[in-house]
């Protein structure tokens, strides 16, 4: 199994992952010192069945897909590290 996430920002590519499952409780996706106005963009992913996404800029959330119960019960499984 392959598999990539890739963050761009007006056709720039920032960062780019390929690990095969996403700890939704780390950044899967990051960029710090965009510009002067984003110091900070961060993407997590989660889910079981569907992948969610949350995404954060400067520390604020601007999209944040709801997980089902399923999802949130699986989040307890992984760790911080």
């Amino acid at each position: 199994m392959v598999g990539s996430a890739d963050l761009y920002l007006n056709d720039e590519h920032l960062d780019q992952n390929t690990d095969i499952i996403a700890n939704p409780k780390k950044a899967l996706l990051t960029k710090y010192d965009v510009s002067e106005d984003i110091k900070s963009i961060e993407v997590f992913a989660a889910g079981v069945f569907t992948m969610k996404i949350s995404i954060m800029v400067n520390g604020k959330i601007v999209l944040k897909d709801s997980l089902s119960l399923i999802d949130r019960f699986a989040n307890i499984f992984f760790s911080k590290k």
